[in-house]
C-alpha cells in the first residue's frame, strides 16, 4: 500500500471509529448495533496494525492495546469491560505517539500524550464510581478528530513521506 493511501485509510478509521462504536452501542442487542460493534474493533485493529511499522517497540504496544480494545469491547461494549478497554486504549497510545516524531508535528503528538493520559485518569475514576470519565475523554477523542484530520490531509496533498511531519 503506498503512503497515499495509507494516509487516507488512517484518516478514515480514525472518524469512522466514533460513529461505528456510537451507533453500535446505541443499538445493543440488535443485528445492526453487533455488525456496528464489529465494525468498530475491525477499525480499532486496522489503526493498530497500520500504525505498527512506524517505532520498533512501542508501534508493538500499540498494537496490542488496540488489539486488547478491539476485544474488550466485542465481549462487552458498556461498564467496566469498555474502561478497560479504554484504558488499554490510552496506555498504549501514550508511549506511541510520544515516539514517532516522524508521525506528526510535536504540538499534536503532544495533544496526544496528554489527552490520552488525561482519558486514562478518566477511565480509571470511572471504574472506582467517579463519574467523570465522558468529560475527561474530551481531549482524546479531539486528538483523534485532529490526527485524522492530519492524516487525510496528507493524504489529499499527497505529502505521506515518512518524514514529512514538520516539527513545532
Amino acid at each position: 500500500m503506498n503512503q497515499r493511501r495509507r494516509d487516507a485509510l488512517l484518516g478514515l478509521s480514525f472518524l469512522l471509529v466514533f460513529p461505528a462504536f456510537g451507533l453500535g452501542s446505541a443499538l445493543r442487542g440488535t443485528p445492526a448495533g453487533t455488525v456496528l460493534v464489529l465494525l468498530n474493533s475491525v477499525l480499532v485493529v486496522t489503526l493498530g496494525a497500520l500504525l505498527w511499522r512506524e517505532s520498533e517497540t512501542t508501534g508493538a504496544l500499540y498494537f496490542g492495546g488496540r488489539l486488547t480494545e478491539a476485544v474488550l469491547l466485542l465481549i462487552n461494549p458498556t461498564g467496566e469491560t469498555y474502561q478497560l478497554a479504554m484504558a488499554s486504549l490510552a496506555l498504549a497510545s501514550i508511549p506511541f505517539w510520544w515516539s514517532v516524531p516522524h508521525l506528526a508535528p510535536r504540538w499534536l503528538r503532544s495533544f496526544g500524550v496528554i489527552g490520552y493520559a488525561v482519558f486514562f485518569v478518566g477511565t480509571q475514576l470511572e471504574l472506582f464510581g467517579v463519574r467523570a470519565g465522558l468529560w475527561l475523554s474530551l481531549p482524546g477523542g479531539l486528538f483523534e478528530v485532529t490526527m485524522a484530520c492530519w492524516f487525510l490531509s496528507r493524504a489529499w496533498r499527497g505529502g505521506g513521506e515518512s518524514g514529512s511531519a514538520t516539527p513545532a
